[in-house]
């Protein structure tokens, strides 16, 4: 069994470390709880490897994970901090709802060029880029 854990565990830390990933990068509230799952399977193949140098990662992985999933499921938009429910989420803004007519700026001043519906990250509540219909 120890040597089943040895060979093949490495390849699904992998696969779920590289998912839980872009789940962070996508701002996805599951994120964390991947992460988490992640290290309890990590903490498998320490033990059965007897690789007690990754411990200290180990352990210090759970406690970011496990704040980082408080902190974007409790709370977070009391302290201006958001995570996005999901790509195409209306503006509260009305103003941001209507249809873009063109460019105001030149595309490589603004970070969000390439997708009109977009919210700017550099003007969230008052961009510049766009101008609106």
């Amino acid at each position: 069994m120890t040597d089943t854990i040895r060979v093949y565990l490495p390849w699904l830390l992998s696969a779920i470390t590289i998912y839980m990933t872009v789940l962070a990068g996508n701002k996805s509230r599951n994120a964390w709880l991947f992460g988490l799952a992640n290290q309890a399977l990590w903490l498998i193949w320490i033990i059965a490897t007897a690789s007690w140098g990754l411990l200290p990662m180990n352990l210090a992985l759970w406690v970011v994970y496990g704040r980082n999933h408080l902190k974007w499921n409790s709370g977070a938009s009391e302290q201006g901090f958001s995570v996005a429910r999901s790509k195409r989420e209306t503006p509260k803004d009305p103003q941001a709802a209507r249809p873009v007519e063109a460019l105001r700026d030149r595309p490589e001043n603004c970070e969000g060029f390439d997708d009109p519906e977009d919210r700017c990250p550099r003007h969230p509540n008052d961009c510049i880029c766009w101008r609106t219909a």
